[in-house]
């Protein structure tokens, strides 16, 4: 019995998102907002898509699938877009219609400590945080 996640069990906008994905196949997606975990598929967006001569640039054939279990690439960049709440992906590159890579604006909420699971009273202080900022004359 298969207990992933489906296509068909994604919110709208999360559907958008993977259809555009594996629209792109090989190439990124920058300027991404996330509000409330979601994705906003806005005119803000830039879709590049990398193009290979004398290869097959077509969709993905899972694009003309009505329902699919959600491979782990995506799986893990739901859950990042459900950590970061509000924020820009600035560039999510995207190879064989998947998630490869994100540049994820990282907030004062997901500093190093927050994203190992500690909480900030639990979390040595560093050096910068102990001494002032230097400033440049």
């Amino acid at each position: 019995m298969n207990t992933r996640p489906t296509f068909s069990s994604l919110s709208a906008a999360r559907q958008r998102l993977v259809r555009l994905m594996q629209s792109v196949n090989f190439g990124r997606i920058e300027k991404l907002q996330i509000r409330g975990g979601e994705p906003l598929l806005d005119s803000r967006l830039l879709v590049y898509r990398d193009v290979k001569f004398c290869g097959d640039n077509a969709p993905r054939p899972e694009a003309s699938s009505q329902n699919f279990v959600l491979k782990g690439e995506v799986l893990d960049l739901l859950k990042e877009l459900t950590e970061l709440g509000d924020g820009t992906v600035e560039c999510l590159v995207v190879r064989h219609g998947l998630p490869f890579t994100a540049s994820i604006e990282a907030g004062l909420s997901r500093t190093p400590e927050t994203l190992s699971g500690a909480s900030p009273e639990e979390s040595p202080r560093r050096e910068s945080q102990l001494s002032p900022p230097l400033r440049k004359y």
